[in-house]
């Protein structure tokens, strides 16, 4: 369950606003007054790269985002082990 610090201490909403929602269907000057400076996903599952993860961040860099922007997370990673049957 996520907490939103601005319902939470309305005194944070001053600095922080929360925008939630697909982002590809948001723009600046319609769903955001100016260009945001971070970015915080949690759409990433157990299989980032099949919900779309890498373009939608992407596409929220190029038009959401300023230049020196923060996302959050920052990285991901992929592991996996080969598994095999007899032959």
């Amino acid at each position: 369950m996520a907490i939103r610090h601005d319902e939470v201490n309305p005194s944070v909403a001053l600095a922080i606003r929360v925008v939630t929602g697909k982002s590809q269907d948001l723009e600046v000057g319609r769903d955001l007054a100016e260009a945001g400076d971070v970015l915080v996903s949690e759409i990433i599952g157990n299989d980032f790269l099949s919900e779309g993860v890498l373009a939608a961040v992407a596409d929220a860099r190029k038009r959401l985002l300023n230049a020196d922007a923060l996302i959050i997370p920052a990285a991901a990673g992929i592991r996996m082990a080969l598994a095999g049957g007899a032959e």
